[in-house]
């Protein structure tokens, strides 16, 4: 996943591995496959600002961008501001095509413009059109929850991503459910207590954790979750499967060891010495066999 590309632009890429020969993989070589890729032309379509408090926004913008993209944002300024006052800057978060960011300390006496924004990893800005915001204008917003549909996989253990856009009330906890596939009690319509659902909190606009100590093999279902004091909203519900945990390289270094030294174990796997005189009647395995004492 290569992101901050510049829009609209073809771009040369190389992928290359290296595969070993020969009886003890002495040699080497290298395989290369080359082509090119190219960009869309970006596009960012403005969306009706929401007014959530007085003097607080949520500006919206359609926009082809990934999910992936942390270099997006909006920018704005008074309609009166004359040319040589720059205009204020903000991150934006985006989903599924749609980026939306908070702007506070807006003084409701006068207008602004706000314009959305991207900015390749190379510095380059590109710009949406500018819309109007009347900040005196405003209404009751309920906050914006989802989850990410990519969960990434980080030495066996899962990350969540999500995120929470405030709303008109104040949101007094937010994160992340879990539980097992097949074990749940909640719905999106029905949020009853449940010992099999887990809970871990999380904070800012665009949320990331961790889940350890899960059970390998097992299909999970989560969302991400935002509290006000009247009530919780959820994002989208997803899955995932857990990795089953493998030690085959500790039985094999196991193994290995039990046969360059005679070593024997009972049917338990405890060592019980080196030789198989004087053992007590039962079956036995010395070098990777097994034997019978009588």
């Amino acid at each position: 996943m290569v992101v901050g590309l510049e829009p609209g632009r073809t771009y040369n890429a190389k992928y290359t591995i290296k595969v070993k020969y020969g009886k003890d993989g002495e040699y080497t070589y290298d395989y290369t496959s080359t082509g090119t890729v190219t960009t869309e032309a970006l596009t960012m379509k403005n969306l009706n600002p929401k007014n959530v408090k007085v003097g607080e926004a949520v500006v919206c913008a359609e926009a082809n961008v990934s999910d992936r993209e942390t270099n997006v944002g909006f920018e704005w300024r008074k309609t009166d501001a004359p040319e040589t006052v720059p205009s204020k800057q903000g991150t934006a978060v985006i989903y599924d095509g749609v980026m939306e960011g908070y702007i506070k300390n807006l003084q409701t006496t006068s207008y602004y413009n706000v314009r959305p924004y991207y900015q390749s990893a190379s510095g380059t800005m590109y710009y949406g059109e500018w819309i109007g915001i009347d900040p005196a204008d405003f209404s009751y917003f309920a906050p914006t929850v989802h989850t990410y549909a990519y969960v990434d996989m980080v030495d066996g253990v899962p990350v969540l991503t999500g995120y929470v856009m405030d709303g008109s009330d104040d949101i007094v906890e937010r994160g992340f459910e879990y539980w097992v596939s097949g074990t749940e009690t909640k719905s999106r319509l029905k949020a009853e207590a449940s010992s099999n659902v887990q809970t871990v909190v999380a904070s800012g606009q665009k949320m990331t954790v961790a889940l350890n100590n899960l059970i390998g093999g097992k299909t999970y279902i989560c969302r991400a979750y935002a509290k006000t004091d009247a009530e919780t909203f959820y994002g989208e519900e997803i899955s995932f499967t857990t990795p089953l945990p493998t030690g085959i390289d500790e039985v094999q270094s196991i193994m290995t060891e039990m046969q360059s030294h005679d070593a024997v174990y009972d049917m338990q796997g405890r060592l019980v010495g080196k030789s198989l005189d004087g053992l007590p009647r039962g079956i036995y395995i010395k070098n990777g066999r097994k034997y019978w004492v009588k």
